[in-house]
């Protein structure tokens, strides 16, 4: 990476926040606060192996041995084994009474949705949901302004979680919002977007919501490590592709480029990487299995897709980086099958 002359201007100065009459730095913290682990979500996903379900279940236990009432248990909707891990806890009844678990979900009405089904019958849960807020984002990548993403993205999925939480009157539920990349946000939008998500909740001293203000890394300088370094395609590069859904299911159609020949195949599956991988294993009974899926909105409005993929007894990683979520969801699974195809090219070229 190339050294900067001037390393001192790569960032700005923090906004000033013109408050008068401050009381806090002043005040003395004579109890502990709360604290909310997120090993579980958070620290799993930083690991090069994440935790299956049994790792994950004694480490939520050594969490509750520990002391912690507040547990961040996994993105259910990220993954069927996150979402499995969430709904085991809850049906095995291993959620002592002091304990209250939380889930993390974008802003995305099928996630939210997806994360109140995992949650059904816990008996107390934070709800936590978030979006980026910075003007790179909301210009770039949005294509909002403003008003469109308060609107459009705060408050409409804002009403839209307090009115499946009501749904669901045997929870006892709190609230908690996220302006993703707060640090890189304007402090008049942050304020105008958190009280848009507060006055939309309307919450009581007897019934708070949680704001958490975010400082995001700067992502792009990550992304470059991960696409230097897991970016490849075992020799079959995309052509073209074109991807339709109908119910549940989603069917794509795709043309590669293989070491110069073209390839045309075709595949199923609930969402775009499950149909990818049945597009390149149509008579394979053994398909790789999902065991993560993440993808994001990146610098200069361009899209990342990560998945991790279980297969002959091995995990194996891949990232797709592209203009183009699909594309990019695409390449994610080339890369994660790349030492596939470059052992299939090999095999060929040994014949």
């Amino acid at each position: 990476m190339t050294m900067l002359n001037d390393p001192s201007r790569k960032y700005r100065a923090c906004p000033r926040a013109p408050l008068a009459g401050r009381t806090w730095p002043d005040a003395e913290i004579t109890a502990s606060p709360t604290w909310c682990s997120v090993d579980l979500r958070d620290g799993n996903q930083a690991l090069v192996e994440p935790m299956d379900g049994e790792l994950k279940r004694r480490m939520f236990d050594t969490l509750v041995a520990i002391g912690f009432r507040e547990i961040e248990i996994g993105f259910p909707s990220a993954s069927q084994t996150e979402f499995d891990f969430v709904r085991s806890l809850i049906d095995e009844d291993a959620i002592p009474d002091h304990v209250t678990v939380q889930v993390l979900t974008q802003a995305r009405e099928d996630l939210i949705r997806r994360t109140f089904e995992a949650l059904r019958g816990a008996s107390r849960a934070i709800f936590h949901f978030y979006h980026a807020t910075s003007p790179v984002m909301r210009r770039v990548v949005f294509q909002m302004d403003e008003d469109q993403v308060i609107e459009q993205m705060a408050v409409r999925h804002a009403r839209l979680i307090k009115d499946l939480a009501e749904a669901q009157p045997d929870t006892d539920w709190t609230l908690q919002y996220s302006p993703e990349m707060f640090t890189d946000t304007e402090l008049e939008f942050s304020k105008r977007v958190v009280d848009a998500v507060t006055e939309t909740w309307a919450p009581t001293p007897d019934n708070k919501c949680i704001i958490n203000l975010t400082s995001t890394m700067d992502a792009e300088d990550i992304w470059e490590i991960v696409e230097k370094t897991y970016l490849a395609d075992g020799g079959r590069r995309l052509v073209c592709h074109q991807v339709s859904s109908a119910g549940n299911e989603v069917a794509i159609e795709v043309c590669l480029d293989v070491n110069g020949e073209r390839m045309q195949i075709q595949g199923y599956g609930p969402d775009l990487v499950h149909a990818m991988l049945d597009a390149l294993h149509p008579d394979d009974a053994h398909v790789p299995v999902v065991s993560d899926v993440s993808a994001h909105a990146i610098a200069q409005g361009r899209h990342a897709c990560y998945v991790e993929l279980r297969h002959d007894g091995g995990t194996r990683f891949g990232v797709g980086i592209d203009d183009c979520e699909e594309t990019a969801s695409i390449y994610s699974v080339l890369s994660g099958l790349r030492d596939e195809a470059e052992e299939a090219t090999g095999a060929s070229r040994a014949a």
